[in-house]
């Protein structure tokens, strides 16, 4: 069966209408009237002063503590969501993106865990689902057990109120304590997410501009 150019285009046209409106339907963006987006970008920041930075941007780096990144959402105040991928290139996040904490980049914040763009709206906060690494490794052939703790959830809810404008990008540093997070025992680390008498939290929002 053959169609016509002017009745080709019209499927073309159609089919094209159905897959946004599915796509649409499966994300949970809210409306906006401008057509013009805005970027948010979610990078770590660590503090450490008794684990080393590594020296290269590897995964590999001779210092490593990795964190598999499986899920980065930026909140709105009206309840929905937008999902965060690994940069504003990615169109999803097919497999996890996993970063070293002790990547140099994420000594200057400049490590980025969640980007893309978003509707000019309200937000209420930041949600990123993570694991730890159950080693670190020092010096390129230490690798030292992290254990987890009974104070251990891998949903981290940042709560920070921020707005983002049509055309602009709005920037959101989460801090991570890493000579609190890692608990040095005798022959291990235990991995505690917060102090468990005064509840301070060693991922933070450290930052929004």
């Amino acid at each position: 069966m053959e169609f016509s150019p002017p009745l080709f285009r019209k499927v073309i046209t159609a089919v094209l209408f159905s897959v946004l409106a599915v796509v649409n339907l499966s994300c949970d963006f809210p409306s906006y009237d401008s057509p013009l987006a805005g970027v948010l970008s979610i990078r770590l920041k660590t503090i450490s002063t008794e684990i080393p930075f590594a020296a290269t941007n590897d995964l590999n780096a001779a210092n490593n503590f990795n964190l598999t990144i499986n899920e980065v959402k930026a909140n709105v105040s009206n309840g929905s969501y937008v999902a965060l991928y690994e940069d504003v290139k990615a169109f999803g996040r097919t497999d996890p993106t996993i970063v070293n904490a002790l990547d140099k980049r994420a000594r200057d914040s400049s490590l980025i865990i969640g980007e893309g763009f978003a509707p000019p709206a309200t937000y209420s906060g930041v949600s990123i689902i993570l694991d730890p690494a159950l080693l670190v490794t020092l010096q390129g052939y230490r690798n030292i057990q992290v254990n987890h703790t009974s104070v251990f959830y891998d949903n981290l809810v940042f709560n920070g109120h921020f707005s983002l404008s049509s055309n602009d990008t709005t920037h959101i540093i989460v801090t991570v304590l890493l000579d609190s997070l890692l608990q040095k025992q005798a022959e291990t680390y235990n991995y505690v997410l917060e102090n468990p008498y005064t509840h301070h939290k060693f991922f933070y929002i450290s930052s929004i501009y």
